[in-house]
């Protein structure tokens, strides 16, 4: 066998040996993940193809689960792949928002989740109201506040309830820290009982012709909430460097 024909069998060798564990891994891929239910709240993009919910994971120990869609003419079946967790690991979890792209919009299709099998309503990003104003140096983060922000009164986007409608928070910071600021959207009114289990207190405010409430817990716990006669929004700041008078405007320009 000559030089050349050689180089050409290893060649080949090498490109089939490479395809062949191209495969293994895509076979396999969804062999060494477990199916988890999807228990958070759901965002649908304005094209209606993008689905988003948020997860708590922790990097150090496992990879970053994957949210998946089955599809059909008539549902949208959605999951989580979450990978197996080395315990051995510690570090913080890393709460933070994923998301997977449909073929086609959802539209008016069912979106269920397939580890429960129960019905999710989504909340549509055709209504999210579009904040004017932030504080300098604020942008829109996929990472999520802490579990131990659960004293808030904002609701948990780890879970769904039945007592309140579809909901969205976005979740805002520098790009030298984690989120310290929240805009939620709540379907419904009733902003004193917005929350399940976190009654609203504080001090009425006005602006725009909207009554809201300034519940101020600390002055890194800070929230504005009202409603619009058709949903319930909360402004929330974990940052004690963001002032009442730029929560108020935060909400005031959200509302206008």
């Amino acid at each position: 066998m000559t030089a050349k024909r050689i180089r050409w069998v290893v060649a080949v060798a090498t490109v089939v040996a490479a395809l062949t564990a191209g495969l293994v891994v895509w076979l396999t891929r969804d062999a060494e993940t477990q199916q988890a239910a999807v228990l958070g709240e759901v965002l649908v993009s304005r094209d209606g193809r993008t689905l988003t919910t948020a997860v708590r994971w922790t990097p150090c120990q496992e990879a970053k689960p994957r949210l998946t869609a089955r599809e059909s003419s008539g549902s949208v079946t959605v999951a989580l792949r979450e990978g197996s967790a080395d315990l051995r690991h510690q570090c913080a979890s890393t709460p933070q928002l994923i998301s997977t792209t449909l073929r086609s919009p959802l539209a008016s299709r069912k979106l269920t989740d397939s580890g429960t099998g129960a019905a999710i309503t989504p909340f549509r990003a055709t209504r999210l109201a579009i904040p004017r104003y932030l504080p300098s140096g604020y942008r829109m983060t996929n990472n999520v506040y802490p579990d131990d922000a659960g004293q808030r009164p904002v609701p948990s986007p780890f879970e769904r309830t039945a007592e309140q409608g579809p909901v969205w928070t976005r979740f805002y910071s520098t790009p030298s820290g984690l989120p310290t600021l929240s805009i939620t959207q709540i379907s419904g009114t009733g902003p004193r009982g917005s929350v399940p289990g976190k009654y609203v207190s504080g001090e009425k405010v006005s602006f725009g012709g909207h009554l809201a409430y300034l519940d101020e817990r600390s002055s890194d716990d800070r929230s504005i909430i009202w409603s619009d006669g058709t949903e319930t929004f909360i402004v929330n700041s974990a940052n004690p460097r963001i002032a009442k008078a730029q929560l108020l405007q935060i909400a005031s320009h959200l509302a206008g």
